[in-house]
């Protein structure tokens, strides 16, 4: 008995041989295309650009995933500027407010100017609301992963069968890039986006900047208009007391000269002095002196930058 048993396992063991032979076989092939796989995902994951994410393709199939990979940018671009007008739009709307450029284009239909300034123009932001939030949803259709119509029909609907035979090394890296498929429209997706984002957050700060800089301005402008302008008076003032001092130091000593020879004493009157005329004179000197203090600064600007050029060109010489 034992010897029939030994025979009849000696004769199954090639049979066990080779299932474990197939299985170990299997499962270094799929340890090979895992590797595979992890490999080029590493390479898609670190592209910054569309341009890196082509060169990621293997060389079998990058002459016809160019084009796709360029339409998926192109389609992710337009994707995202839609998602910002849905959000300026909805913004509009919770606030209140209107796009200006609904105001801008006349309806076909004649309306009354109340219903036109209130609920129709309500109501097309509604609409374009919806009419945006539907274009999403069909760009995100069109750009899903799933999204690889099987070629088995021609445009005439005649049914394609096709027969091939792959070479094993073609086979494992076709089989790759089936399953990488998602990996490559992934990585445009997050390149469009970052790029995106990062040209918003800079017209945005531009935005910010350009506005600060207004306000600044405006301050500055404003205080120096003010600072000026208390200038002016208090010179103006200056003037006109000084200009009235005299005019009592004249009178005084015009009468005291009369008593002294006798004469009787007349009562010369002033004549009236306008204090509009003394102001504006007074802002004319100023105004002078003010110009004339320029020209000299200018002249001896002049004179101390063509002396710095005299003296550089006279060492250029010595040299």
């Amino acid at each position: 008995m034992d010897t029939l048993q030994n025979a009849f396992t000696r004769a199954l063991s090639p049979v066990t041989q080779g299932l474990s032979a197939i299985a170990e076989a299997s499962a270094s092939a799929e340890r090979q295309g895992i590797a595979r796989f992890n490999a080029l995902a590493d390479t898609v994951s670190a592209a910054t650009s569309l341009a890196g994410v082509i060169s990621a393709c293997p060389t079998d199939y990058r002459s016809d995933l160019e084009p796709a990979l360029k339409g998926l940018e192109t389609g992710f671009e337009k994707l995202f500027k839609a998602r910002q007008l849905l959000v300026s739009y909805e913004k509009h709307k919770a606030s209140g407010t209107l796009p200006s450029f609904l105001r801008l284009k006349e309806p076909a239909v004649q309306f009354s100017k109340d219903y036109m300034d209130g609920q129709y123009l309500r109501s097309t932001l509604d609409a374009l609301i919806a009419g945006k939030k539907d274009e999403i949803g069909h760009m995100e259709r069109e750009l899903s992963s799933d999204k690889c119509p099987p070629r088995t029909a021609r445009p005439d609907g005649q049914l394609i069968t096709v027969d091939f035979f792959l070479i094993p090394a073609k086979q494992e890296l076709h089989d790759t890039m089936k399953n990488a498929s998602g990996l490559f429209r992934g990585q445009v997706e997050v390149i469009v986006e970052m790029r995106e984002r990062a040209a918003s957050l800079k017209f945005e700060k531009k935005k910010a900047l350009q506005k600060d800089a207004d306000v600044e301005m405006a301050d500055a402008t404003r205080s120096s208009s003010s600072s000026l302008q208390s200038l002016v008076d208090k010179a103006v003032s200056a003037k006109v007391k000084s200009l009235e001092k005299k005019v009592v130091k004249n009178a005084i000593a015009g009468s005291s000269k009369g008593a002294a020879r006798g004469a009787k004493p007349v009562a010369k009157r002033p004549s009236p002095v306008n204090p509009v005329k003394q102001r504006q004179a007074a802002l004319e000197q100023v105004k002078n002196v003010v110009k004339k203090n320029k020209k000299r600064q200018a002249r001896e600007e002049a004179k101390r930058l063509k002396g710095g050029q005299g003296k550089g060109k006279g060492k250029a010489k010595a040299k």
